[in-house]
């Protein structure tokens, strides 16, 4: 998968998982959907309110960065190929010593990341109390860095997502292990090939309906939900 779609794959559903979990929670929910997204732990991301407040300036900011965090998630897996698109813009990859598909994707990594965010909110929420006589913000880092981790991870884990499109599919337990993949035979293709083009759409449509759901207030999922 090109690093486009994978980028676009990691915004949009981590945009839509967003717009669920506010959807259902705000709107009442429903019975097993609630619980599935507080399991996964779609949140409103707080990385400077601290309360999952989704209006206002720093929620606009808030919500900006775990679109970013996640797309940069969406790429980071590819650091084992030399001629991938982060690799060459950080300059470094680690191709010399693990192949591509190997251990950056297996969901082990990630997962933990996931978890450690669950460690750090036990410490309290993300939040800026002010600035002292110095300038500098007092800020909760412990939960402002499992913020950033979680986000990470869930566009990592979107990008393994993403190659499962593909013919080769992913071993995302091990090397030993067999390569899954998300669809039907007729609906996996190759890198850059036609049918790419087509999920690439499909992401973006998903990416602008989540977004305006979100700050436009439009209601989309009520219907589906109520």
């Amino acid at each position: 998968m090109k690093f486009r779609t994978h980028i676009m794959t990691a915004a949009a559903v981590t945009a839509g998982g967003i717009l669920l979990h506010e959807e259902i929670t705000q709107g009442g929910g429903i019975e097993g959907w609630e619980a599935w997204t507080n399991w996964v732990g779609f949140h409103t991301p707080n990385f400077l309110t601290g309360n999952g407040e989704e209006g206002g300036f720093w929620g606009v900011i808030d919500y900006a960065l775990a679109l970013l965090v996640a797309s940069i998630g969406g790429l980071f897996p590819d650091i084992d190929h030399k001629n991938s698109y982060i690799s060459n813009k950080l300059h470094f990859s680690t191709a010399w010593f693990m192949k591509h598909r190997g251990p950056t994707h297996t969901i082990y990594m990630y997962l933990g990341m996931i978890g450690f965010y669950w460690y750090a909110t036990s410490f309290g929420t993300v939040h800026f109390s002010g600035f002292d006589f110095s300038g500098r913000a007092e800020v909760n880092y412990l939960p402002l860095i499992g913020e950033f981790l979680f986000w990470l991870g869930i566009g990592s884990l979107l990008h393994i997502f993403g190659d499962m499109h593909t013919t080769s599919g992913v071993r995302i337990f091990g090397a030993r292990m067999r390569a899954y993949r998300t669809l039907p035979s007729f609906l996996i293709f190759s890198t850059g090939g036609g049918k790419e083009s087509i999920f690439m759409f499909l992401y973006t449509a998903l990416f602008l309906y989540s977004v305006l759901g979100h700050f436009e207030g439009l209601g989309l999922f009520t219907g589906l939900f109520s």
